[in-house]
């Protein structure tokens, strides 16, 4: 595969990840090492900031919210509506993002 800023074979899987600041989501799937749990203002900035970098103007950053001590849920919709578009859930002490069904 080729493509800008991408040499052969070399695919969106083998991009690092991007961090938010000092210590999320770290490159290459190092650990967070934090002093203090991620809140829902430090998650709500990251999505912003990541969705800024995506350039798509038509999605937003939804309802995010702390679930309990490890667990906070963060929802992209459309800018229009508020159609829900995608729902993550992300680990408080670890960083770690994924899909929620």
């Amino acid at each position: 595969m080729m493509g800008p800023m991408m040499g052969p074979m070399m695919g969106p899987w083998m991009m690092p990840r991007w961090g938010g600041g000092p210590g999320w989501a770290q490159p290459w799937g190092q650990p967070r090492q934090a002093t203090q749990p991620l809140d829902a203002e430090q998650v709500r900035a990251w999505l912003e900031n990541w969705l800024a970098m995506m350039g798509n103007p038509r999605l937003a950053v939804g309802k995010v919210e702390e679930v309990d001590d490890n667990t906070i849920t963060a929802e992209i919709v459309t800018r229009k509506g508020g159609v829900l578009v995608d729902k993550f859930e992300i680990d408080r002490r670890t960083g770690a993002i994924h899909r929620v069904g």
